[in-house]
């Protein structure tokens, strides 16, 4: 999943670092034999050969076999995390940060839980991205697969704007669909794409907050309650607790994201 990927981490600063710690043999281990970039998000095929996901997926979308063995019945559905290697890779992303591409800074991630008897729970979790936001969010939930938020948001906007074209060259159009339509716009436009608020980098306060220590940022925190009380995440229900988890490394990332839903099992 493209949501689970680590930091991309630079093949030359690692290789001295690892130099560095007498363990040169381990290049081997955290390298893509496909792309020959360090992994990000680490998969083994069932030949027990490790692969970059994306890369292995490109690879088993024309062959059926191991690029490294040749063996054969290999397939994308049979690839499973190669969780020993992940956890080297961020092992040495927190004691070494250098070894980066970019610099790690923090955007904090967010833990939801919403009202109502179900109580469920979203992860957001929220990355730097190049315009100097935190607009790169990953969305978790106990119930749900995760999901590139950024993304389906830009790819509603698509969908709506494909439908209206669909609709404006149809002679025989119903009125209702148009309707249907309009509606499915302005839910857009006065909710969902208020989710964008989730990428905004909030200098100063929790973004939940009732009153901002700053305007403009009144804006952003009235459009993240109303992407928190769409249909998608908490509903009319509303949002009960609201925390922002400021995790120091990438294991104290994942332990806080593993804690708070699992909570929401309870």
């Amino acid at each position: 999943d493209d949501d689970d990927r680590l930091p991309k981490v630079d093949l030359a600063r690692l290789r001295l670092r690892l130099k560095s710690l007498d363990r040169a043999q381990d290049e081997i281990d955290l390298v893509c034999p496909i792309s020959r970039g360090v992994l990000r998000d680490p998969v083994m095929t069932a030949a027990g050969s490790t692969f970059d996901r994306p890369s292995i997926e490109r690879w088993l979308q024309h062959h059926s076999t191991d690029p490294l063995t040749m063996e054969g019945g290999v397939f994308i559905k049979d690839l499973v995390p190669n969780e020993d290697v992940r956890s080297k890779l961020i092992a040495l992303i927190d004691e070494y940060p250098g070894i980066l591409a970019k610099p790690r800074w923090h955007c904090h991630s967010w833990c939801v839980k919403c009202r109502g008897q179900a109580g469920e729970r979203f992860w957001f979790e929220r990355r730097p991205s190049g315009d100097g936001q935190c607009s790169n969010v990953a969305v978790f939930s106990e119930n749900a697969s995760a999901y590139d938020l950024t993304a389906s948001l830009w790819e509603e906007k698509a969908r709506l704007a494909e439908r209206r074209e669909q609709l404006e060259a149809n002679p025989t159009v119903r009125d209702e669909d148009i309707a249907q339509h309009n509606a499915e716009v302005r839910f857009f436009g006065h909710h969902t794409a208020k989710c964008r608020a989730i990428g905004m980098y909030f200098t100063l306060g929790n973004p939940w907050s009732r009153w901002p220590l700053i305007f403009p940022c009144g804006f952003a925190h009235r459009y993240l309650r109303r992407c928190l009380q769409t249909r998608f995440f908490c509903g009319t229900s509303g949002v009960a607790s609201f925390q922002v988890v400021r995790s120091k490394t990438l294991v104290e990332e994942a332990a806080s994201k593993s804690s708070c839903l699992a909570e929401g099992s309870d």
